[in-house]
């Protein structure tokens, strides 16, 4: 059996290096995986190296185009470094790899790093939820979800989408949110058999708790990047509900935006109430 690792992770103070070996992209490989998680959890500027990579497959184009998404989120960037020409051109009729950007060589990359400064940014609610989202199933379950298009829901607003929901009233500006994540059956017990290894096949009050926690991970996430641009926010304990039952709020005086989610394990959501007078926080 070859051990010999395909990707090597090379972590500096201002930089992370994820250099691409012989074998990185074979089927059964979870190295590029991993180490994109743990970029992902401490992120700083990346530089992917591709010296005698050839070939890529759409899936790694995908994993790759996620981790700069998720970077750009932190204010960081990736480039690919000593890309071949062959490369390029596999890249250039990938979807998702197709935007992907270039650098030369590592230093003309670094010298491109430490001259772009961070941009101010005014973070949308509803996004930095939905990247907090993305960045915990990918770190805590190995699940790569997509986003789909958001939309307003317009009937039965009072009314959960999914079989199983955590639920959190969150405070800040001296105005109330709902955020709700938000479950199919098989979806949540797909989470939760991949999460602890189990084979559950019905949701019980042994493992309904799960939804709860997994919001309570999002929701830290997503606190730590609206507090630094000076949200204040505070948050109620989270709650589970079952079903559609839902009494928190009266939903049908607000607004509430549904964000669709998919992936591997099944389809979910993410729910966000808003007061009426609130603007248009919702575009993502």
């Amino acid at each position: 059996m070859d051990t010999k690792a395909a990707v090597r992770l090379i972590e500096k103070r201002r930089y992370t290096v994820i250099q691409l070996l012989e074998g990185y992209d074979r089927p059964e490989s979870v190295e590029l995986r991993d180490i994109i998680g743990r970029v992902i959890e401490s992120p700083r500027n990346t530089i992917v190296g591709c010296a005698g990579i050839r070939k890529m497959s759409e899936k790694t184009c995908e994993t790759i185009h996620f981790l700069e998404q998720q970077l750009k989120v932190a204010e960081k960037h990736l480039r690919l470094s000593q890309a071949s020409t062959e490369l390029r051109s596999v890249l250039a009729d990938s979807r998702f790899g197709k935007s992907l950007l270039y650098s030369e060589d590592l230093l003309s990359t670094l010298e491109e790093f430490a001259s772009t400064k961070p941009e101010g940014t005014d973070p949308n609610f509803i996004k930095t939820f939905v990247n907090a989202t993305l960045r915990t199933f990918f770190v805590q379950a190995k699940v790569q979800a997509s986003r789909g298009k958001i939309y307003s829901k317009t009937e039965d607003k009072n009314r959960l989408l999914g079989d199983i929901s955590g639920v959190v009233k969150l405070t800040t500006h001296d105005m109330q949110y709902v955020v709700v994540l938000s479950f199919p059956k098989d979806t949540f017990l797909n989470l939760l058999n991949s999460l602890l290894d189990e084979k559950f096949t019905e949701i019980t009050s042994d493992n309904q708790d799960g939804a709860v926690e997994f919001l309570n991970i999002i929701l830290g996430q997503a606190k730590l990047v609206l507090n630094e641009e000076g949200n204040r926010i505070k948050l109620e304990p989270t709650q589970v509900r079952l079903g559609g039952e839902y009494d928190l709020v009266a939903l049908e005086t607000g607004k509430t935006m549904v964000v669709p989610f998919h992936s591997s394990i099944g389809d979910f959501f993410i729910e966000v109430w808003l007061p009426e007078d609130v603007d248009s926080l919702a575009s993502v």
